[in-house]
């Protein structure tokens, strides 16, 4: 249970960092916030397809430590611990969205393919 505590909250940081990119980029401040691989073609697709994966690969991983409860939890978890975040790392923790982003999106992107192939 406590791997999947600390792999939502982890994935939680980097889906609240992708979102803050994308935020900005919608806003037409991405040039401002973001960096400079997020301007190109493949930078948006990553920020694209991450968005669009975050909570399936959440699920994905809870499904995969702990089965169908672990799925549910990591769902809600991801989503609930997401709104957590971005009000602590606003308010509390002054963590860019592109620091959040990169460091803890890899490290759930690793963890994830360790996942896969452990099962």
């Amino acid at each position: 249970m406590l791997p999947l505590i600390i792999f939502i909250i982890v994935h939680s940081i980097a889906y609240n960092g992708i979102s803050r990119m994308n935020y900005y980029k919608i806003r037409g401040e991405g040039v401002l916030y973001n960096p400079m691989w997020a301007s190109t073609a493949i930078g948006s697709a990553i920020m694209r397809w991450y968005m669009f994966l975050a909570l399936p690969l959440a699920c994905l991983n809870g499904l995969l430590m702990l089965g169908w409860i672990g799925l549910i939890l990591a769902g809600v978890g991801t989503f609930v611990c997401q709104i957590l975040v971005q009000i602590i790392t606003y308010h509390i923790i002054r963590i860019g969205s592109v620091t959040q982003f990169t460091l803890f999106g890899f490290i759930s992107f690793i963890w994830t393919i360790a996942n896969i192939f452990s099962y």
